[in-house]
């Protein structure tokens, strides 16, 4: 998934999402500004614990937008899954 887009759809900027993805992930030192802009850019990545934690996340995030639009149909809803989770600077994929 693309954390900008998981960001934005969360309706967050950068400081409150890492705030947020701090909690999540049961971190008692929030993650800076910087390390979010770099895993947006595709600079850095999470950790695989760290991406661990953040997957019920995701899922629930698009689970709310699928819900936002009910006659969604199962091309969208398929569509919306490969937009998160498909994305060169995937959340869930480790590059390099």
């Amino acid at each position: 998934m693309n954390i900008l887009k998981f960001r934005k759809a969360m309706g967050l900027n950068q400081e409150q999402f890492a705030v947020v993805v701090s909690a999540m992930a049961g971190r008692k030192k929030p993650l800076s500004r910087a390390q979010i802009s770099m895993w947006e850019t595709g600079a850095r990545h999470p950790g695989a614990a760290m991406r661990l934690r953040l997957i019920p996340h995701v899922a629930m995030t698009m689970a709310r937008k699928i819900k936002d639009d009910p006659d969604m149909s199962v091309e969208d809803i398929r569509n919306l899954i490969v937009a998160f989770m498909c994305d060169d600077q995937g959340l869930l994929h480790r590059h390099g």
